[in-house]
């Protein structure tokens, strides 16, 4: 008998140093809209999180995906696997992928138009907001579903900290489901659902966080330009912020307004903790694409937020 399992992005998997893994804002959130539908068709699933591996990981005889996939049912949702995965895949289930990652566009497109996978790949959208409206397509988005889109793609300059309004509410979210991950964050997005009140709340109250964050930053990059470190990657030697613990959560923040400051015209390189996992950032106008820079790394992303395994 067939079953049903939906794929996630997560940004670390559960690991001694980390038992709990490292969720992503928008994977996760996209999970849950798989969910709703799921609970409205009444069907069984099997949630699993999925992280970006680097090129020769995936390619190894010894890579083994983390489900059978044979005469099963997999819906993929904001991440994807490389091509020749992929289309093994599209070989034995039925497959459906939403993924809005730059580095896997070209692909995804090919193989929707060949039929050989539902849903696709859509640059404008995030994992969450793309999910909503495949399963969904006449119901009206979430009241946050937006920011999460705002804080995962980056768009009117978020992470550089141009609408601060948006950072409150995705802290107010964040909050909630500090602590918790997979489907245990579940019961906070059915919470945020019925209570859109809670939107002007998480405004009000989180924004005076978001401009002390903001101060911690800014003393974080006065003390690295005081003692600056940079670091090699392919033919660029672009700033390299390696972040203690209590900045982990903002490594995009401190990525994204290093690049402003430090490389307006390139990138910067992000480590928290694991020296070997790399997050690349640029500025969103005038700033490289860090995506072709981590998919020739053999890693991925999208144009100012990308990243890759060395």
């Amino acid at each position: 008998m067939s079953k049903t399992i939906a794929v996630y992005h997560q940004n670390s998997l559960p690991s001694e140093r980390n038992p709990r893994g490292t969720i992503c804002p928008d994977g996760i959130a996209a999970a849950w809209a798989v969910s709703l539908w799921a609970k409205q068709e009444g069907i069984e699933i099997e949630f699993i999180p999925e992280t970006y591996l680097s090129d020769r990981e995936y390619e190894s005889p010894n890579y083994r995906l983390p489900f059978d996939p044979k005469n099963n049912n997999i819906i993929i949702v904001d991440f994807s696997y490389p091509e020749h995965v992929t289309r093994q895949l599209a070989k034995e289930a039925k497959l459906t992928v939403l993924d809005h990652h730059e580095t896997r566009g070209d692909f995804l497109i090919n193989l929707s138009l060949e039929n050989l996978i539902l849903g696709g790949f859509d640059a404008n959208e995030c994992g969450a907001t793309f999910t909503w409206k495949h399963f969904f397509p006449n119901k009206s988005t979430p009241w946050f579903f937006p920011y999460v889109r705002q804080r995962d793609a980056g768009f009117n300059d978020y992470w550089e900290g141009c609408i601060p309004h948006s950072e409150a509410v995705n802290e107010g979210i964040s909050l909630m489901h500090q602590g918790l991950s997979g489907t245990d964050c579940f019961p906070v997005f059915d919470r945020l659902l019925a209570h859109p009140e809670l939107e002007k709340q998480f405004a009000k109250e989180y924004l005076p966080a978001i401009e002390e964050r903001n101060r911690q930053i800014d003393d974080y990059l006065d003390r690295w330009e005081r003692s600056p470190e940079y670091m090699k990657i392919l033919e660029d030697t672009v700033p390299v912020f390696r972040l203690d613990e209590d900045l982990h959560r903002h490594y995009s923040t401190v990525g994204a307004r290093g690049s402003k400051r430090f490389a307006p015209t390139k990138y910067v390189a992000v480590t928290c903790g694991d020296p070997t996992k790399i997050s690349l950032r640029s500025r969103t106008w005038g700033g490289q694409n860090v995506a072709a820079i981590a998919k020739k790394m053999g890693g991925g992303g999208n144009r100012n937020a990308a990243g890759f395994s060395m």
